[in-house]
């Protein structure tokens, strides 16, 4: 991929839209619908196995910080440097993601969190996610050694059959992908 400094003269840089007021505005505008959903929904049942589940970066947690650093993908990624920065737990809330977080949590749904983020990654996860104020979540659901195998579009879609298999009911899901 080309950096954004061969880009210039096209005017096209792949951190462009991610840092935009236009992906603020589209974020918040699925945020808002996905509020409208919970707010009339005669549907939704707070039984205790009514779910919403969350993705964590750039769903949560921004990692825009660490790819601004290295060129928006302009450099081939770095595992260990990525997991390196997020061990720090750092990353900033989005504030939009957030919003909708607060509002399930109110309505007394349960969080699950499902995250391709290595299990080697918890405590600085949870860190993070607590100095963000992302806190209330029911479970937190990480990559163990048996899931690196797996593309991240399979762990993540067996996950959520496990959940349903186990009885919970997935009124959502909220993730940058």
């Amino acid at each position: 991929m080309l950096s954004c400094t061969t880009l210039e003269s096209s005017k096209w840089c792949p951190g462009k839209y991610v840092t935009s007021t236009q992906c603020k505005v589209d974020s918040d505008r699925a945020i808002e619908e996905s509020i409208v959903y919970l707010r009339t929904s005669s549907t939704l049942k707070n039984d205790g196995r009514g779910a919403w589940i969350f993705d964590i970066d750039d769903t949560l947690l921004s990692i825009v910080p660490y790819y601004k650093g290295h060129h928006f993908g302009g450099e081939k990624l770095n595992l260990s440097a990525l997991e390196e920065w997020m061990s720090h737990g750092k990353a900033p809330a989005l504030d939009h993601s957030l919003k909708l977080f607060n509002e399930i949590k109110a309505r007394g749904l349960l969080i699950i969190l499902v995250s391709s983020r290595r299990e080697h990654l918890r405590s600085a996860t949870i860190y993070n996610l607590l100095h963000v104020g992302s806190h209330g979540w029911t479970s937190l659901i990480l990559r163990g050694p048996e899931d690196e195998v797996k593309g991240v579009q399979d762990f993540k879609a067996d996950v959520r059959k496990q959940l349903m298999v186990g009885g919970y009911r997935v009124w959502g899901i909220l993730g940058d992908q």
